[in-house]
């Protein structure tokens, strides 16, 4: 992946999924929801 398709995918994007980090079993079902972009929050 190059930095251009990512910076075009995030700027088109349209739904952005949060999902904690350290509850990996969510991981899978985020995904399956399908929003643009999943974000690990690691903080």
């Amino acid at each position: 992946m190059n930095a251009r398709y990512t910076t075009d995918t995030l700027r088109t994007a349209r739904s952005f999924l949060f999902v904690p980090g350290n509850r990996p079993e969510r991981f899978s079902k985020a995904v399956a929801a399908q929003p643009d972009v999943v974000v690990l929050d690691l903080e």
